[in-house]
């Protein structure tokens, strides 16, 4: 499953975090996919969420993100025409 924890809006962020705890209750999750972005003080936030989890929910799971430095001309597009969950400053 993926979880996004850029959303800027507090509610969305809230629905993002109920959604992934219903999808790990399934106890069916084997790997968690962090949404790249460029908002570091989120990306603590998300993982510290996730690290404040019951155990028993993610104690098979495989937390993978990745590195993505955004160039200038990314970001420029990225205002022009975003991707839909994309939150990139």
């Amino acid at each position: 499953v993926a979880f996004n924890p850029y959303f800027p809006d507090a509610e969305a962020m809230a629905e993002e975090r109920r959604r992934l705890e219903a999808k790990l209750r399934t106890g069916t999750v084997a790997h968690l996919w962090l949404q790249f972005g460029s908002d570091v003080a989120s990306l603590e936030k998300g993982l510290d969420f996730i690290a404040g989890l019951d155990p028993a929910l993610t104690h098979n799971v495989r937390i993978i993100g990745s590195l993505f430095i955004p160039s200038p001309s990314l970001l420029a597009r990225m205002r022009f025409r975003p991707w839909n969950g994309v939150f990139l400053t």
